[in-house]
């Protein structure tokens, strides 16, 4: 896990969730030098990937994040939108959410599913609220894109 071997498996529930666009989004810390602290983060493999090419959806659709916390080092991260909120269902196992908000904490290994529209065309920051985290790779951007 700590040099990017990882993945998701996606597990429909019997009641379908409703249509919707669905990515997944893994937070990964890679530890560069050995000494067991992580020093680049990256959602799904690659530091500031996102950055660099946003993750595009239709404005006005349903999107659904499937987002998993897989820094080894860390006891704790974030995920945080900015200019908007979702619902957050917990391990993604229920039909009805366990909260609204626009920040939800995932301790390792932890997951949530996360749903939103977006309204606006426009560019929204996501990123985790540890600095450490955003400012050295998991920093990223939706682009809400007109059809």
């Amino acid at each position: 896990i700590g040099r990017g071997l990882y993945g998701a498996l996606l597990v429909d529930p019997p009641a379908a969730r409703p249509a919707a666009v669905e990515r997944v989004l893994i937070l990964g810390g890679f530890d560069l030098d050995g000494d067991g602290r992580s020093e680049l983060f990256g959602w799904n493999g690659i530091a500031g990937y996102f950055a660099r090419h946003p993750l595009k959806v239709p404005v006005g659709a349903l999107v659904r994040l499937h987002v998993i916390n897989l820094v080894p080092d860390e006891p704790v991260a974030t995920f945080h939108i900015h200019a908007q909120t979702f619902d957050v269902f917990r391990s993604g196992t229920r039909h009805t959410p366990d909260a609204h908000t626009d920040v939800v904490p995932l301790t390792l290994g932890e997951r949530a599913i996360l749903e939103m529209r977006f309204p606006v065309a426009g560019r929204y920051m996501f990123h985790p609220h540890q600095p450490r985290m955003a400012e050295r790779g998991a920093m990223g951007w939706i682009a809400a894109v007109d059809a």
